[in-house]
């Protein structure tokens, strides 16, 4: 079972260690407290004490935090004792505050929201809603702003499409009447479009130009530069 798995001799230890354990340590740690909190409850009431303590030194608050977020197999007790640095937002520190974001994140599964205020709106709403339900509205959500921004992501092609189509129609009128030399001008610079389809139409008008005859050495040059 669980308990005969932990060395409770280990415990002491490990809670000694938090407050000066180096950053790179703390999601093994916390993983490992997170264990032991399944048959020892007073460990997470240890952890969130430094925590709350505005009077403990921030390395040790921040190591505490850090453990926190780790306490994903405990994330319904977790993620109370985080939101309440977050709606005491007002009177912590910056980089506490930063902390318990980035912890919020990985226990509930959101993306960082970026403010407090809009965590503790998030949480206000689905703090009774169970781990599974609130992971359910997560994916939902995310499948709802893939979606968007597909829709987006096309209505940009379009524009852009109607942008090159605009472009090359004016060109089609405009470059007939410009001299050789200005052609070849306007065709180098649209050579280095970004719009693929910008970039044929140079590469088509060049062809115009060899098949009418204006072999010039110069568009000879251009020609021999695309092959």
């Amino acid at each position: 079972s669980e308990r005969e798995q932990l060395d409770l001799d280990l415990l002491p230890v490990l809670l000694q260690s938090l407050p000066t354990a180096p950053q790179g340590t703390m999601e093994p740690l916390g993983v490992e407290l997170a264990r032991y909190q399944m048959t020892q409850p007073a460990v997470l009431n240890t952890i969130a004490t430094t925590m709350l303590d505005p009077t403990r030194p921030n390395v040790e608050r921040l190591n505490a935090i850090a453990a926190l977020a780790a306490f994903r197999s405990q994330g319904n007790l977790a993620i109370e004792l985080v939101m309440d640095v977050l709606e005491q937002h007002a009177t912590e520190q910056g980089e506490i505050v930063e902390a318990a974001m980035l912890a919020a994140s990985s226990l509930t599964g959101m993306p960082n929201m970026q403010t407090p205020e809009t965590w503790t709106t998030w949480w206000n709403t689905n703090r009774r809603r169970s781990s599974l339900e609130r992971l359910r509205n997560v994916i939902d959500a995310m499948n709802r702003r893939i979606a968007l921004q597909n829709v987006e992501m096309q209505q940009a092609r379009n524009e852009a499409q109607r942008s090159s189509s605009q472009l090359i129609a004016t060109y089609q009128d405009l470059i007939p009447m410009l001299s050789l030399e200005q052609q070849l001008d306007k065709l180098r610079d649209l050579l280095q479009d970004p719009r693929s389809d910008v970039r044929r139409f140079a590469v088509d008008r060049m062809g115009v130009m060899l098949r009418d005859g204006h072999e010039t050495p110069e568009l000879q040059a251009e020609t021999i530069l695309l092959l």
